[in-house]
């Protein structure tokens, strides 16, 4: 599926109407409609409706995500820090 949507985004492609997105992952041989069902599953695609978007979720996404992971550690350890030492 990856190398699908790798190709697609290559082209320039970046939203396509479900069926088309689905006879497009045929074309490799994939059972589409399992296929896209997974990617959407996944995150790989975001479905919108009648249509879907191809894309993986940006590193900025990523770093915005483990950033706010790492604050949220901070703030438990320092709450265990000032509880522990009252």
């Amino acid at each position: 599926m990856l190398p699908v949507i790798a190709k697609m985004l290559h082209a320039g492609v970046d939203r396509l109407t479900v069926p088309t997105a689905i006879a497009e992952i045929d074309k490799t041989g994939l059972n589409g409609r399992e296929e896209l069902a997974a990617a959407v599953t996944h995150g790989v695609l975001t479905s919108d409706g009648p249509v879907v978007s191809f894309g993986i979720p940006s590193f900025h996404t990523h770093m915005a995500h483990a950033l706010k992971a790492y604050r949220k550690q901070v703030r438990a350890e320092n709450r265990g820090t000032v509880a522990g030492g009252e």
